[in-house]
């Protein structure tokens, strides 16, 4: 199909070259011309660290790309010293996967396979994962209750000295923000005076086309209706009700900005998944 697109782009008196890895006649008046040749090649191909009660572990997945049956070597190297692994044999297409322990105190390592014509893939480096600490600065009126239950379910989170030093800022959007400042926040409705008898609104809640909203279903969503902040037209609206921004965001060259309009104390956001999980 793309070398007949091609063709009708460069027109009868036009030249297309293909290139490609398979060996294949695309029709009448091709020429073929082959460079290289075919290798036997076994390779790396994949790489996943998984924690465990014992620790972490790593799985590592070979393959062979050749057309014939391949047996290989394989090791790891731990700072210089090299330590036995095995031998893998493997079917024409075959993958198979290796895996074990990482070794006490080490951050690093690299796994090997016999050396082949295609070398690129004979190495596997291997870092032990490192979690980044988000530093989450929180203020007054931003839902304290349930800011400090979701907060206290994540890991690698603490909290921040001040503005300059945190990662994340949840405020209410009676706080002062600096429009201009290089910060992401989370901005709550204020729930001063929430009226918690005031009636649900059923006006129908959907949901953008957002990575945000990917996979969240907000079925069961129920709020007193929104809070009274307003979208801005360059805002990116990412749940309505009926034709009004719930939940909208806000972003410029330094800042992102994640606005919840709806009073917390009114709705059951912060036991509907949907919201913890976005």
């Amino acid at each position: 199909k793309a070398v007949t697109i091609a063709r009708g782009i460069a027109g009868p008196m036009g030249f297309v070259v293909l290139i490609t890895d398979h060996d294949e006649i695309y029709g009448q008046n091709v020429e073929l011309l082959s460079v290289g040749r075919q290798v036997d090649n076994v390779g790396f191909c994949g790489l996943a660290i998984e924690s465990d009660t014992e620790g972490k572990r790593w799985k590592a997945l070979v393959r062979n790309y050749g057309s014939t049956p391949q047996s290989r070597r394989w090791w790891g190297e731990v700072k210089d010293a090299r330590k036995l692994g095995g031998t893998v044999d493997l079917n024409a297409g075959q993958t198979i996967t290796l895996s074990g322990a990482f070794p006490e105190d080490v951050k690093s390592f690299v796994l090997y396979l016999d050396d082949d014509a295609f070398a690129l893939d004979d190495s596997l480096p291997i870092v032990t994962p490192q979690a980044k600490k988000i530093k989450v600065l929180v203020g007054k009126g931003a839902d304290e209750k349930f800011t400090a239950a979701f907060l206290g379910t994540l890991e690698d989170v603490e909290s921040a000295s001040g503005r300059s030093s945190a990662d994340l800022i949840i405020r209410s959007n009676d706080a002062k923000s600096v429009d201009d400042a290089a910060f992401s926040e989370i901005v709550f409705a204020s729930g001063g005076g929430a009226d918690e008898n005031k009636p649900v609104i059923l006006d129908p809640i959907v949901a953008e086309n957002h990575p945000l909203m990917a996979g969240l279903s907000w079925q069961g969503l129920l709020c007193a209706g929104p809070a009274g902040m307003v979208a801005d037209r360059e805002d990116t609206v990412l749940l309505w009700q009926k034709k009004t921004p719930l939940i909208f965001l806000r972003s410029t060259l330094r800042s992102r900005r994640l606005f919840i309009n709806l009073v917390m104390d009114n709705s059951n956001a912060d036991r509907h998944p949907a919201f913890v999980v976005m």
